[in-house]
């Protein structure tokens, strides 16, 4: 839920009408309507004055470290799908291209167009662009195509499925719950 809806949703329960809950946060209506059709963002602060006034807490918790935990995992099984490109380039183009085609036909709306013509042309340039986007860590890099779509999407999005086999797969998953392990130790 976006951050107007909690203000307006709290405002409401707690039965205030705009002026009211203005009035006893030290903040005027029209600031209120603001915030609540989200034209403006109130400070952490205020925000937490607000929703306190409701009879609500405001409770911020970061979700990064579980979103880092999955990129790492990520990261992981795509750099072995790159060790595997690296050692059978020709099966592993062939098997991307061919999921690429199935892929473009599941696309029959066109949600995913985007992301599979950007494959389309990585997959008939050099093997140092696939390289780069299946190791992508979200920096800035100097592009090479006519970019459409970050890397770290494409490689979310790659054709690459069951380059792996699944014992491979294990193994690479094997040792990054190891290594994670490791890093919480």
């Amino acid at each position: 839920m976006d951050v107007a809806s909690v203000i307006r949703n709290s405002r409401r329960s707690a039965g205030f009408t705009q002026a009211e809950l203005a009035q006893r946060c030290g903040t005027s209506q029209p600031t209120l309507s603001a915030y609540e059709r989200a034209a403006v963002a109130p400070s952490i602060e205020t925000l937490d004055r607000l929703l306190g006034m409701c009879g609500q807490r405001l409770e911020v918790t970061s979700s990064r470290a579980r979103e880092t935990v999955e990129l790492r995992k990520s990261r992981a099984l795509h750099a072995a799908v790159v060790g595997k490109i690296a050692a059978q380039p020709f099966d592993a183009l062939a098997l991307a291209r061919r999921n690429l085609t199935t892929m473009q036909h599941a696309d029959s709306e066109g949600h995913a167009i985007r992301v599979l013509n950007q494959w389309t042309q990585l997959l008939n340039g050099p093997i140092e662009d696939i390289v780069r986007v299946m190791l992508s860590t979200g920096s800035p890099h100097e592009a090479q195509l006519d970019r459409v779509v970050d890397d770290e999407q494409l490689a979310a999005s790659n054709p690459f499925a069951g380059l792996l086999s699944p014992k491979e797969r294990w193994k690479v998953l094997q040792r990054f719950r190891a290594g994670e392990n490791a890093r919480a130790a």
